[in-house]
């Protein structure tokens, strides 16, 4: 009966240590230095694995950097080569105006995938670049934007989460983009701001949710070049339904005309009361403030499961953190062990004699 409790006793201790190493270490980075590349050619020196090419891009993954405000902790500048930055913690970037956790200038060819930018002047800084994809980003309580871009296009933003910024989720400058299936949350001011010379982009499939400033802002007008952009299938989701979800003091379409689909909008029978509609449609259009624009099909009901589902969770975890709690785990389990053992010995040692 003791051997067969000392196994179960070391099978549960096993278990338990596997058990916490596989649930932390999806979490986990090892801790570097600051990185800046500023041509091909640093890749190879500095060493990250790949080769550049399209099917074996050079990597920079898994790692976390920590910075207080004084530098850019992954700056990449002057590069054609493929490269993808992915699963990294990035926290405390500044430096250079405009400051951020990721800086991409003059860059063409890059993925930035499953990070995780929080805390710093800009979460990702784009100028000038283009073909990059942001693919399942956290950007979440940047001073500024989450996502800065200026002068960059051909740049597909998607399933990224942008929460809690300062100024904006995204913030547009001079580019033309995909954004689709990204979640803008509780920003201090709007989930898009969008300014001059910026058309064409397309906005669609995204989950807008509390932007204290509304949820996308576009200033300027058709004669500044900013127009021309499209924006259907989104959920505007506020409590403060008597505010502007909305600003657009140009000319863009804000419904599908080829599937006549809008937008989702919280506040529309607070607008338009009593309202009609066809099941899907209603039969009102929506007008959005700032100029002439209409969603010309305004939905009844959100869209389901447009975006990634958010957490306002830290996920800062280095190995050496998972190191020292499969310690406390092991060791706990061990003294439990020992305890145990012990107390069973003595339960079975004869009973002393008496003396007389």
């Amino acid at each position: 009966m003791r051997k067969l409790n000392t196994i179960v006793l070391v099978t549960i201790l096993l278990l338990s240590s596997v058990v916490i190493f596989e649930f932390t270490k999806s979490t986990a980075y090892i801790g570097h230095d600051s990185i800046l590349i500023t041509s091909n050619k640093d890749f190879i020196t500095q060493g990250w694995p790949g080769n550049g090419t399209y099917t074996n891009p050079y990597r920079i993954e898994n790692i976390s950097i920590k910075t207080n405000r004084n530098s850019a902790p992954i700056q990449i500048q002057n590069t054609t080569s493929y490269f993808i930055i992915q699963s990294c913690y990035i926290r405390g970037g500044g430096g250079e105006y405009p400051g951020g956790g990721i800086r991409l200038k003059n860059v063409r060819n890059g993925i930035l995938k499953n990070n995780t930018c929080e805390k710093n002047d800009n979460g990702i800084y784009l100028w000038s670049s283009g073909s990059i994809i942001l693919d399942n980003n956290t950007c979440k309580d940047n001073d500024r934007a989450g996502i800065w871009q200026v002068y960059s296009s051909g740049i597909k933003i998607t399933y990224n989460i942008l929460y809690g910024n300062g100024y904006a989720g995204l913030d547009i400058e001079g580019s033309s983009n995909t954004i689709t299936h990204n979640y803008f949350g509780h920003n201090e001011g709007t989930g898009i701001s969008i300014h001059l010379l910026t058309n064409g982009n397309s906005i669609c499939y995204n989950e807008f949710r509390e932007n204290e400033e509304g949820s996308i802002i576009i200033s300027g007008s058709a004669q500044s070049g900013t127009s021309g952009n499209r924006i259907h299938h989104n959920n505007f989701i506020s409590t403060n339904n008597e505010g502007s979800l909305v600003w657009d003091s140009s000319n863009n379409y804000w419904y599908d005309s080829i599937n006549e689909i809008g937008n989702y909008w919280a506040n529309y029978e607070v607008k338009y009361p009593p309202s009609t509609n066809n099941g899907s449609v209603w039969d009102t259009p929506y007008d959005i403030p700032g100029g002439d624009n209409k969603d010309e099909y305004p939905l009844v009901n959100p869209i389901p499961n447009l975006a990634p589902e958010f957490s306002d969770v830290s996920n800062d975890m280095d190995y050496q953190m998972i190191i020292i709690i499969c310690i406390i785990v092991v060791s706990v389990c061990i003294l439990i062990l020992l305890v145990v053992i012990r107390m069973k010995k003595n339960k079975s040692l004869p009973p002393p004699e008496k003396y007389t």
